[in-house]
């Protein structure tokens, strides 16, 4: 049986409430407006859950956090504060009234996606529409395949949305990767998403974490039962299990990767013709089923990496070394020298897998090399080290 939906004006009401008996028991008063914001933010974002309770809840965590900080008024500011930590969503989704900056958001995604506009330009729309709150509330936030080569910059493309998304609050990662080519028996589907009173990999990833983006690797290796489950979870955003447990996706942003056809596009360069992406799209659509394939809000197609490209990724990632503990506590500022820039280009980048191999030879041919130069110099500090190859890396 139902329980039918309390109206607003009651939950208001209840809500009202418990913040008169906060502020008789406790001495902290929760403003009008913290409450009404307490609502419309419970209201939108976590629609599966009901009220007063979710409410209560919610506000009892701001009158906790009220209590550690010594404070006697919970504002709207404490309220956002508290839901941004619970779900790692920025300011920017939570406050109507402020805007987008469109400059500002696609600066971010052009400075972590190297080479991909189409891509860029896909999770920038996404952005565009949540931020509108047009997005379909009864089903995950969007559903996404990335498809193309190795090493082309589909995983950190994921890792950019989880970061824009969800990375201001939560204390783990919100980005949850599972490897779906560990999923190709049939009876690996309990170990998915679980059996009697064991919970799968998935159920228990999300349910931990369920403001996040869910990257499902090499989604074609996947057994064919495993799309059955997720044929429920694109189309309604839950999964209810035997015991008529629900694991809720409407807070989740869905990305499948996949290589399919990526011998169909040119080794180097963008897909420039019609005919080619007609070939690609062709590949993925001949192996998945046509009921998954419509149930897919947006297809990325990821094109290999040129030479210019590559040479981008590797001074961004050499750039973020000055970032690593080791060296900031030191004071020290790496300088690399173009030759080796080059040599990493060089070696980092191979045909087949892409940019795949640069971080190993990052951290070989620098990281390595720094670690022992750093323990035979352990007094170097506030100082600039310059990197340069001639033959062999030098340190000086």
């Amino acid at each position: 049986v139902s329980i039918p939906k309390l109206q607003k004006t009651k939950i208001q009401k209840i809500l009202e409430k418990f913040s008169g008996f906060v502020t008789q028991k406790h001495k902290i008063h929760i403003e009008e407006s913290a409450v009404e914001m307490a609502y419309r933010l419970l209201n939108r974002y976590q629609p599966y859950e009901s009220f007063p309770g979710k409410g209560i809840k919610f506000l009892g965590e701001c009158v906790n956090d009220a209590q550690i900080d010594s404070r006697t008024e919970i504002t709207v500011s404490d309220v956002l504060s508290r839901f941004i930590k619970n779900t790692g969503l920025p300011e920017l989704f939570l406050r109507d009234d402020l805007p987008l900056d469109q400059s500002e958001l696609y600066g971010f995604f052009n400075q972590r996606i190297i080479g991909q506009p189409l891509a860029v330009n896909k999770l920038c729309g996404l952005v565009k529409i949540f931020k509108a709150g047009l997005n379909n509330p009864n089903k995950p936030i969007n559903t996404l395949l990335f498809a193309g080569p190795t090493g082309v910059g589909k995983t950190e493309s994921a890792k950019a949305l989880a970061d824009y998304f969800f990375g201001k609050g939560q204390k783990k990662s919100p980005l949850i990767r599972i490897d779906m080519s560990e999923f190709q028996q049939p009876w690996q589907l309990y170990r998915f998403i679980g059996s009697g009173k064991e919970v799968g990999q998935l159920v228990k990833e999300v349910r931990e974490r369920p403001f996040s983006v869910l990257l499902l690797d090499e989604i074609e290796k996947a057994h064919p039962s495993i799309f059955d489950v997720l044929l429920g979870i694109l189309d309604e955003g839950m999964l209810v299990d035997a015991y008529g447990r629900v694991t809720n996706f409407r807070n989740t942003i869905i990305v499948m990767t996949s290589n399919l056809g990526a011998s169909n596009l040119q080794p180097v360069g963008y897909v420039s013709t019609e005919r080619e992406e007609h070939q690609y799209l062709s590949a993925i659509e001949r192996h998945f089923r046509p009921e998954f394939i419509n149930r897919i809000d947006g297809f990325v197609l990821f094109r290999s990496l040129t030479e210019e490209d590559i040479r981008k990724i590797t001074n961004k990632e050499l750039k973020a070394l000055n970032q690593r503990e080791g060296f900031v506590k030191r004071g020290l500022k790496l300088h690399f020298t173009p030759r080796i820039i080059q040599h990493i280009n060089r070696i980092g980048f191979d045909q087949r897998y892409g940019a795949r191999p640069l971080q190993r030879a990052i951290e070989q041919s620098i990281i390595t090399p720094l670690a022992s130069w750093l323990l035979e110099n352990a007094d170097a500090k506030n100082r600039e080290i310059k990197l340069d190859f001639d033959g062999e890396v030098t340190i000086g």
